[in-house]
Order: structure tokens, then C-alpha cells, then sequence
């Protein structure tokens, strides 16, 4: 709560600046959200370990992750989807800031929903966008003391109007193989363990990166199409041949 408290005013500043002349928020296609909501159902598209590999180069040539080029693929995907430039993410982050002392050995909940901006106008290429998206990811994660209702609200935005987020994870959260995990410092092994994720939007875009990298869809049957949600994880890893 201190923290906070001191980031407050600061907080305010960052994101007021941050969605300086942002006009509008894009809403997804293929979306209806007056149809009576169904069951969540999930979709995946595994990417290639060809394209994995090309773009783990291209990862290391920018000196960004590879996760940073997934988020903005994301980001990309939407604003030509919806035919605008500039549009608003909701990233679930796992929020533990490395310039915390010894973060890795709290104990807690520190997942927070923060915005990420992707404008297409601010970049010249998709590097350009990569690399910009990268650093934003930096910056807004130390700027997430508050909520996404209070970060969207110092843009003069609503947070209401978002209608989706994006998640990565790796295989260990996506409830992937592994039977244990192993903490050797501390002398312990976990052996049972259950692996689940919640989310209050009807749509969730996110990515599985590991051994079986893949893009991931969790959504509301009836508000839409498993149809139009394998179109839509087409497009992404179509994308990523692109990129």
C-alpha cells in the first residue's frame, strides 16, 4: 500500500501522458456481446518450431524477448482487423518488478491487468514495432501500482470499453506436461499441483511459450464463433511468417 501511495501522483503523470491524443478503443471483430453467454471453449494453434526458431533470431538480433514479438503480433493483428492505427491491450502481468530486492522469494499475488498501447503510426516496420512494444512492456509494468480502472481513467478513458486481454504464460501455468517442480535452494519438490486460469472478459488472447509454443483463445460460446476464433489464430501465426 505505501508503494502505492508514492507512486500515486507519478502513476497518474505516466498514464495521463501515455494515452495522450488517443482517440478510440478498437472492439474485437466477430464479437457479439447482446447473445446470451455460453460456455467458455478454448482453441489452439501451435506455432512451428521453424518459425519459433526464426523468430528467437530475430529476437536476439533486436535484444528483446521472444514474448515481447508475441504481444505485438497481437497488437498488430487487431489494429488491421479493426481497421485502426492505435489501439489499447489488457496484458496480464505477473508484476513482480526485478527492481524489487529479493521479489523472487515473496510469497503472494502480484498479478495486475495493465494497458499496453500499440500504434502503428509511432513505427516504421514491424522491428520498429517489436522494439517499441518491448519497451512500453518495461515501462508500464513499474507503472502498475494502481488499477486498470484507475491507469485508464488518468487517460480520461474507460475501462469498461475494454472487451478483452492477452496473457503469456509458460508451459508450467498452461497446465502443460510436467509432473513436478523443483525449488533445489530451498530443498523442495512440488508433486501435485493443479494448473487453472480465470478471466472475466469473453475473450482471452495469449500465447504458451516452451517446448510446444503455441497461441492460445479461451471465449464465450454463443457470443462467438469457434469458426471465426480458428480464423482468427490463422491469421496470427500467418503473422508470425510475416514478421
Amino acid at each position: 500500500l505505501s508503494q502505492a501511495k508514492e507512486r500515486g501522483p507519478a502513476n497518474t503523470a505516466f498514464w495521463r501522458d501515455y494515452f495522450q491524443d488517443f482517440n478510440e478503443m478498437a472492439t474485437l471483430p466477430f464479437y457479439n456481446p447482446s447473445a446470451p453467454p455460453g460456455k467458455f471453449n478454448t482453441a489452439t494453434r501451435r506455432i512451428s518450431p521453424a518459425t519459433l526458431a526464426a523468430l528467437g533470431e530475430l529476437a536476439a538480433v533486436l535484444e528483446i524477448p521472444t514474448t515481447a514479438i508475441l504481444h505485438a503480433v497481437w497488437g498488430w493483428v487487431l489494429a488491421r482487423l479493426t481497421d485502426n492505427a492505435d489501439v489499447v491491450l489488457a496484458v496480464v502481468r505477473a508484476n513482480r518488478p526485478a527492481e524489487l530486492p529479493d521479489i523472487e522469494h515473496v510469497i503472494g499475488m502480484f498479478i495486475a491487468t495493465v494497458p499496453l498501447r500499440v500504434d502503428l503510426r509511432a513505427v516504421n516496420s514491424l522491428s520498429d514495432l517489436f522494439v517499441r512494444v518491448h519497451k512500453d512492456l518495461q515501462s508500464t509494468a513499474i507503472r502498475s501500482a494502481a488499477s486498470l480502472a484507475e491507469t485508464m481513467a488518468a487517460g480520461g478513458l474507460d475501462a469498461g470499453l475494454i472487451d478483452h486481454s492477452i496473457i503469456g504464460r509458460n508451459d508450467i501455468l498452461s497446465g502443460g506436461d510436467e509432473t513436478s517442480l523443483e525449488f533445489p535452494k530451498a530443498g523442495l519438490s512440488l508433486t501435485d499441483f493443479v494448473a487453472e486460469s480465470w478471466d472475466h472478459y469473453d475473450f482471452q488472447i495469449g500465447f504458451t511459450h516452451g517446448h510446444d509454443t503455441r497461441f492460445e483463445a479461451k471465449f464465450r460460446h454463443g457470443r462467438f464463433d469457434p469458426v471465426d476464433v480458428g480464423r482468427l489464430l490463422s491469421i496470427m501465426t500467418d503473422a508470425l511468417d510475416l514478421a
